[in-house]
Formats: structure tokens, C-alpha cells, sequence
């Protein structure tokens, strides 16, 4: 992401619009972020032309912790109504800030079950594809690899997940300009336990 001939929603649950918008601004021209701001109106001829041969992708930021999957339904039924674009895709930013009144606060297998399962009928209902992440827990800091063990909160996450990718990046990686991504769940296809490098920057 962005795409470049796919309309859609970035749902941000933590970090601001503007913030977000930077950062996707650096993905697309492959400057660094600081360059944003040390020449703003370069900045803003190149995103412009970029912007030129992409679709659109919208940024909306939501409240964390209390924000649920009906509440993100009404911002896409409300941005087509305005905009009468059909988005093929949405990112949420991220899984485990999600709430939803069908579990306790305190179930955590049962609370991350419903939202995922909420999150997935939203993406049928609308026939997009949504992604999302979730948080590792302690295990997965010094780990070469991860598992479904490495995943904070309830398994819940990954039964009803299609595909779940680790994405690691140790300091050796960091430091080549390289993430590892691990594939850990693949509901169509045999590409579990898969590992493939990506080179960044």
C-alpha cells in the first residue's frame, strides 16, 4: 500500500491523519521522511505527479479502544454515498484497538473471536479484501521466527484469519534494509511456512 490502481481505506486507530499520510507519501515516492518536511513544496510537486497515476486512498482516523466493526461500516457506507467510489480494499491500523459489544472486556479469546469474525463479514458483505495487524507478545522479540504462539491475545485471531503473515526485522536485518515475511496460516493455498526477504529503503 497505497495502491496504484486500487481505491481504498486506511482505518488508522492510533496514529493521525496527517501522520499516516506522510508516511504513505514516503512509501510512494521513495523519499525519506524527513525530506517531507525539509522541502515541502518539492515534496508537494512529486506526490502531486505520483498522485497522478494512482487511485485514490482515503485516511480516516477513529478512536481507539471503543471504535467497532459497525462503526467503520457506517464511514465506507458514508464515503460511497459522498464520493460514489466502490473501494476494493481496507486496512485497519490495528486488530487488537478494535472493541465490540459481544464479549467482555476481560475475555480476551472471545473479544479478538467476535472482532475478527465482524471484521471478516464486513470484507464479504462489501467484497473487499482487509488487512489488518496485531501485536506480538514477549516471545517473539528474540525470536528468528515466529509461530501462531508468538501472536498476542487469543488464537481466536488466527482461526478465522484466510492468511497470516509474520513480518520480522532484526537489528542485522534493520541495519541491510531488510524484512523477513513468514507466512503462518494460508487458508487457500500451501504456502505456510514460507519465508521471503524483502529489500526496503
Amino acid at each position: 500500500f497505497p495502491s496504484h490502481d486500487r481505491r481504498g481505506v486506511y482505518i488508522s486507530l492510533e496514529l493521525s491523519e496527517e501522520l499516516v499520510a506522510n508516511r504513505m507519501d514516503s512509501m510512494l515516492t521513495g523519499y525519506d521522511k524527513a525530506f517531507i518536511f525539509r522541502d515541502t513544496h518539492e515534496m508537494a510537486r512529486v506526490v502531486k505527479n505520483a498522485g497522478e497515476t494512482s487511485a485514490e486512498m482515503y485516511i480516516k482516523r477513529l478512536p481507539e479502544t471503543v471504535t467497532k466493526i459497525d462503526d467503520i461500516r457506517a464511514y465506507l457506507n458514508e464515503l460511497y454515498i459522498k464520493t460514489g467510489i466502490q473501494i476494493e480494499y481496507l486496512v485497519v491500523d490495528y486488530l487488537d484497538l478494535l472493541a465490540t459489544d459481544r464479549a467482555k472486556a476481560d475475555d480476551v479469546f472471545n473479544k479478538d473471536k467476535f472482532v475478527c469474525e465482524e471484521l471478516r463479514r464486513l470484507a464479504f458483505d462489501m467484497g473487499i479484501v482487509v488487512v489488518t495487524a496485531s501485536q506480538l507478545n514477549r516471545s517473539a522479540v528474540e525470536a528468528e521466527s515466529y509461530s501462531h504462539n508468538n501472536i498476542a491475545g487469543g488464537i481466536s485471531k488466527v482461526y478465522t484469519a484466510d492468511n497470516v503473515i509474520g513480518i520480522l526485522s532484526t537489528p542485522e536485518k534493520k541495519k541491510a534494509g531488510e524484512i523477513t515475511f513468514q507466512f503462518l496460516k494460508t487458508r487457500n493455498s500451501s504456502a505456510v511456512g514460507i519465508v521471503t526477504g524483502k529489500q526496503i529503503g
